[in-house]
């Protein structure tokens, strides 16, 4: 092999440990910024939300002040931004307290309106159980749901694409 062949071979081997050492970082790049990159409401808006970026949030533990909590559940949303069927991002609990449905919704409409909520519900009439939902931007949704008579309520806090 010639002087000529090996100072070309050396240089293409060169430029191909460059690209890829350039290609390698621009990908770590990208995945940090995908990672941490935050919309204007503090959600991720360049992945999923996950149900772990909900429970950070106050809003998802807005509890009524002395209530227990009985259960919790969670799901994050769905990687395939094409899909139509993909849930959002929830986080869910129930609880038990002993104040009535009155207080409970008095409690709620204050608080989440304070937290810039607004209610897209009619009020409830006493003999139906309460099913209100309130939404804050695009895509950010606050569910109140209270059985009649129940000493139980649920809070579903969630976030859409």
């Amino acid at each position: 092999m010639s002087d000529l062949n090996r100072r070309r071979l050396l240089v293409y081997a060169g430029v191909a440990v460059l690209v890829l050492a350039l290609g390698g970082a621009g990908y770590a790049y990208l995945s940090y910024v995908a990672e941490h990159s935050r919309g204007p409401d503090g959600l991720p808006d360049h992945r999923a939300v996950r149900a772990s970026d909900l429970w950070a949030r106050p809003v998802a533990k807005l509890y009524y002040p002395g209530s227990k909590v009985v259960q919790t559940a969670q799901s994050d949303q769905s990687e395939d931004p094409n899909n139509p069927a993909s849930g959002p991002a929830r986080a869910e609990t129930l609880l038990s307290t002993t104040a009535d449905r009155a207080t409970l919704e008095a409690w709620y409409r204050q608080a989440l309106a304070s937290n810039g909520f607004t209610s897209s519900s009619p009020e409830p009439t006493s003999a139906q159980p309460v099913d209100l939902e309130w939404r804050r931007g695009g895509r950010e949704y606050f569910d109140l749901r209270i059985d009649s008579g129940a000493s139980q309520y649920r809070v579903v806090y969630q976030v859409t694409r």
